[in-house]
């Protein structure tokens, strides 16, 4: 194994479509979990949102190396 790639137990992915109204409750709670379980990754994918979710979650995950935000260019259902 590398020695910069980290590993984790537990994946939890949550992909979000125009789901601004939503985000915040959702991310609270992420931000919540990743500070008590170190051995937890969490991916927010976005699958081609029009209604600026990404750049609020863009501007509000914290620095965490366990939370990241992947961005999909078109919607894939």
């Amino acid at each position: 194994m590398n020695k910069f790639t980290k590993t984790y137990d537990v994946t939890i992915i949550i992909p979000f479509f125009n789901s601004k109204n939503f985000l915040n409750k959702s991310l609270k709670n992420s931000i919540q979990l990743a500070n008590k379980c170190k051995n937890i990754e969490i991916l927010y994918i976005d699958d081609g949102s029009k209604d600026n979710s990404y750049n609020l979650l863009k501007n509000r995950i914290p620095d965490k190396a366990n939370i990241k935000l992947i961005k999909n260019k078109k919607n894939n259902g």
